[in-house]
Order: structure tokens, then C-alpha cells, then sequence
């Protein structure tokens, strides 16, 4: 609200009928609902005088309701509704001021007063006019109010009094009288003597969304609360979740844990002193999201084991430990679970129905409507994606793999899962395995591998092929494949591959080898020549 201008034209018999036109500013999105109150309570509502228009003359046509206590409240639909700019907002009503009017002391005069009520948000340049009979006057105690510039005009029988105030200060009522002569009203209000009637306090507009220097209600505060546990809560369930893999959580603000949460807290107290800013507050309650948003996280170096071949009751245990994951409490901090999509879903529900009934009530802030939204995302930025996988997800996804794969004559598929000293499973791999090979072949497996996406850790399958470096397989393999060799302890050289390329190493390595152990080399022959064949005896 920026400004209100209010008419009332009172007769003999203090019976009024009040123009009033506000201004109204949205300053985003739209406006859904307008709400004066603190008017007078026995109002008769002219609804053909209703006009909702915009400064470029638009015109908007609410749906209008009178309610107990002198509360006027107007209605858009979302589609039809007012959205930024400035408006103007025009309804005329009906009342009687006959219970506020009383004769001055001296007799001669009648006192009639009319309240405007006090208002959430401070007023620029309100202007009050009361048009009443006779040759009226201001008050005595008007003289005393350098702050208020009035005016009188007087003409056919009647005076029009009229005040205007630079500001107006936010819920506090501005009453307004004229002292008529008492020959120009009613008998029956000059002989009778009236108590004053102070203005009741009353409740001030509301609007949507709301203004920026409005008062907040207990919405903000309530929203100010869940919103700072329920990021409290998710971070400690994200790195519950990265301690139970073995990993070390990378946030998007490189700090410890215990760091983070007491930024959320300061950002609660920051929200908590900015309730009157609406987008101060917002912002400050937004910023949680910083403090847990996560990045891929770095799987721990795996300690010191060795491979074992799976068996049947491996890939059962694997089974009922993804599914036990499944309903961890991390799971309900992380909508791509089933566990966190129901929390999502159920909390989106949730908010909508309490918007709708903020709306009905006439309680509704668009601020708080925003920060609401502010629960869900909190379940979008620290997800399993931004977790390694468990080794039990690891060959589960290489088992499934293995049962679709066709490879070439002479290859075999075997899964094996690496084991530390306490027989905990650190990795798990699809190992090939050839009918003979060249010297120097340590390693051609299928791994579950991981690579840094725009969402987190996308998994993906790859083929390692490690040998002996400076040994045949080694040159075999280089051959063979175009992808360069990373060099590592004990003459060792890795490659990572695609699939096709791996079981094209795999079968060069199988064929050479089958050509250099069951085909031997052939001795070659020397040719001799044939002894002289004997002569006889008797032979010239």
C-alpha cells in the first residue's frame, strides 16, 4: 500500500457515504488478494462502485466479500490477476456515524468524527475530506497539529473540510472531525449527550505478495525454524551417508561440517533481524543452501587386501544391502530415493494445501509462499549422485552387465570382490578370463567406474587392462590399442578402455598365445647329400 485517499459525505441525520481509493503497489508476481479492514463495522457494500484498475487504465474485476468487523476483501484468479506495477483501487459504502456524534460542550455545535483505520505498512500523502452540513468548523485541538495541512471550503449549504498528511505511520489510526452547527443536524443528535467512542484497533490490510516494509507475521518465523533445522537435518544425514561408504564429502563451501552448521545458524539469526525485508529475509534463509550443497565426494584409498573370487551368497548379500540402503535416514534427505521422492511429494502437497489455506484465511505471504519452496531443494542438492558407489552397488551393476554381455570364443567372465583384513569388501570387478596369455598380463577386468558430472558422480563401465611393462603382453597391447598407458609402481601399466577395445586385448592376447604354446616352432631341415653308392669290385 502507498497512499488512501478517503470522501465522506455526512447529512443532517450523520448518516455517511464514504468513497475510499488506495493505492496499491506489487512489486512481483501477482496480487491475489486485498484485504482493508478495520472499517465501520455496520458498512453496506456498493459493489457496482468497485473498480480495480491500473495505471495504464487496465481494468481488473475481483471478486469482492464483506465480512464481520468491517473487512472488505477482494479476490483475483492467478490468471486474471494484477501483477507488477501500481494500481488503483476505488469502492464507495454506506454507514452510520450517529453513535460518534455528540453536541460540544457549549451546546451550539455536533462533533462528527470519522476513523481511518491504522494499516500494516506506513502511508505516503493521505488525504481525508468530510463533506457535512451547515457552516462547519475544525476542532480546537486541530490547531495544534503542525504536521497536517487542511483546508475549508464552504458553499450551498455545506462545508468541506479537508486534511492531508505527508506520512502516516504504520498501524496507527488518523481520526478526523468537524464541528457542525447543531440548527443543520438532527434534533435528536444535538440534545442528547454521547460518549466518545474510541476507534477500536483494527487489522491492518493485507496483500499479496506482501509489501517489502510490511510487518511479518508468526509465517516468516515459523518458516524461519523448519527451514534451518531441515538444513541441519540434511546435512548431517549427507555426511552419515559419506561416512557409511568410506568417503570424504566435498561441499561447495570448503568447510568442515561443524563450520557449516553454525553458518546456517548465523544465517537463521540474520533471517530472524530482517522480518520486515521481505527479500532480505528470503535471501538469508536461500543462503542455507550454500552451506549444503554438495560436490561429487572422493571415495578413501582402499586399504589392503586381495581378490576372491563371488559366489551366490555374495551377490544375495549385495542384494539386501542396496535394498537396506534404500531406507537408511539418509535416504529421506535425498529425493532420488524412494524414501525422499515420498517425503518430496508429500511436502509439496503439504505446502500447496497450507497456501490455500493462507489464502482463505486472507493470511497469505508471498515471501513465505517462496520460502517454503526452499524445503524441497534442500532434498536436491545433496543427493546419492554426489556419493561414490558402495561395492555392493558395484557388483550388482557388473553382475547385471555380465548376463547381457556376449564376448568372443575363448573368453569367460568372472566376478571378484577385493577384501581387506577384516574381510570388508572395498571394490568389486568383472574379471575376463582368456584360455592362455602372453607373459606379462596381470589384469583384464570390467570396472563400475565413476566420472564427475553436472549432478553429481555418473556411473559408467570401463575396461582396465594392466601389464608388465617391457614384457610381450605389454607390446601385444600396445599394438592393439590406441589408449596411452599410465605407468605405476613395480613396472606396471595401465590402460583404461571401452569394452570392445577390452575384449579385443583380450582376444589378441588369447590368439598370439595360443599361436606361440600349441603351434611350437617347426626345426628346419638340412638336406644331405647321399653317399656314393658302392661300385663292384670288378667295375673299370
Amino acid at each position: 500500500m502507498r497512499t488512501v485517499k478517503a470522501e465522506v459525505r455526512v447529512d443532517a441525520a450523520a448518516r455517511a457515504e464514504v468513497q475510499l481509493a488506495v493505492e496499491v503497489r506489487v512489486r512481483g508476481g501477482w496480487l491475489e488478494g486485498l484485504e482493508v479492514a478495520g472499517l465501520d463495522p455496520e458498512l453496506a457494500l456498493d459493489e457496482e462502485s468497485l473498480r480495480f484498475v491500473s495505471v495504464q487504465g487496465e481494468r481488473f474485476r475481483p471478486r469482492v466479500r464483506v465480512r464481520e468487523g468491517g473487512r472488505v476483501q477482494l479476490r483475483f484468479e492467478r490468471r486474471e490477476a494484477p501483477r507488477r506495477g501500481t494500481y488503483e483501487v476505488r469502492f464507495r459504502y454506506r454507514s452510520d456515524l450517529a453513535p460518534m456524534a455528540r453536541p460540544t460542550e457549549d451546546g451550539e455545535r455536533v462533533r462528527v468524527e470519522w476513523t481511518l483505520p491504522g494499516w500494516e505498512a506506513g502511508l505516503d500523502g493521505v488525504e481525508l475530506t468530510l463533506d457535512v452540513p451547515g457552516d462547519a468548523a475544525f476542532p480546537p485541538e486541530d490547531d495544534a497539529l503542525a504536521t497536517i495541512h487542511r483546508s475549508r471550503e464552504t458553499g450551498e449549504g455545506r462545508s468541506r473540510l479537508s486534511w492531508r498528511r505527508a506520512h502516516l505511520p504504520r498501524t496507527l489510526p488518523w481520526t478526523v472531525a468537524a464541528e457542525v452547527p447543531a440548527e443543520a443536524m438532527a434534533s435528536a443528535l444535538s440534545q442528547r449527550e454521547a460518549e466518545p467512542v474510541e476507534p477500536a484497533a483494527s487489522a491492518a490490510p493485507l496483500a499479496a505478495p506482501a509489501p517489502a516494509d510490511a510487518q511479518p507475521g508468526w509465517g516468516r518465523q515459523a518458516a524461519t525454524l523448519l527451514v534451518v533445522l531441515f538444513a541441519l537435518w540434511v546435512l548431517a544425514l549427507f555426511e552419515l551417508g559419506a561416512s557409511r561408504r568410506r568417503a570424504r564429502s566435498r561441499p561447495w563451501l570448503p568447510l568442515p561440517a561443524r563450520l557449516r552448521a553454525l553458518g546456517v545458524l548465523g544465517l537463521a539469526l540474520v533471517a530472524l533481524s530482517q522480518l520486515e525485508e521481505g527479500w532480505r529475509w528470503l535471501g538469508a534463509l536461500a543462503g542455507t543452501l550454500l552451506f549444503v550443497a554438495q560436490r561429487p565426494a572422493r571415495a578413501s584409498v582402499p586399504r589392503l587386501g586381495g581378490w576372491v573370487p563371488c559366489e551366490g551368497a555374495d551377490l544375495e548379500r549385495a542384494r539386501g544391502e542396496v535394498r537396506a540402503l534404500a531406507w537408511k535416514p539418509e535416504a529421506f534427505a535425498d529425493a532420488t530415493r524412494a524414501a525422499g521422492l515420498a517425503l518430496l511429494l508429500g511436502g509439496t502437497l503439504a505446502l500447496a494445501r497450507v497456501a490455500e489455506l493462507d489464502r482463505a484465511a486472507g493470511l497469505d505471504d508471498a515471501f513465505v509462499g517462496l520460502a517454503w519452496w526452499i524445503l524441497p531443494a534442500l532434498l536436491l542438492v545433496a543427493t546419492r549422485q554426489r556419493l561414490p558407489a558402495t561395492p555392493a552397488e558395484r557388483l550388482l551393476t557388473l553382475a547385471a552387465r555380465a548376463r547381457t554381455l556376449r564376448l568372443p570364443p575363448g573368453l569367460a567372465l568372472r566376478l571378484v570382490v577385493h577384501r581387506d583384513a577384516d574381510a570388508r569388501w572395498q571394490d568389486a570387478r568383472l574379471r575376463l578370463i582368456t584360455r592362455s596369455r602372453i607373459p606379462g598380463v596381470l589384469r583384464l577386468d570390467l570396472v563400475a567406474a565413476e566420472r564427475p558430472g553436472p549432478g553429481g558422480w555418473e556411473r559408467c563401465l570401463a575396461g582396465l587392462v594392466v601389464t608388465r611393462e617391457g614384457t610381450p603382453a605389454d607390446a601385444a597391447v600396445a599394438a592393439t590399442l590406441e589408449a596411452p598407458g599410465r605407468r605405476g609402481p613395480g613396472g606396471r601399466v595401465a590402460r583404461l578402455v571401452s569394452l570392445p577395445e577390452l575384449c579385443a586385448a583380450a582376444a589378441t592376447i588369447d590368439v598370439r598365445g595360443d599361436r606361440d604354446e600349441a603351434s611350437p616352432p617347426r626345426r628346419r631341415r638340412t638336406r644331405r647329400p647321399a653317399p656314393p653308392s658302392p661300385r663292384p669290385a670288378d667295375a673299370p
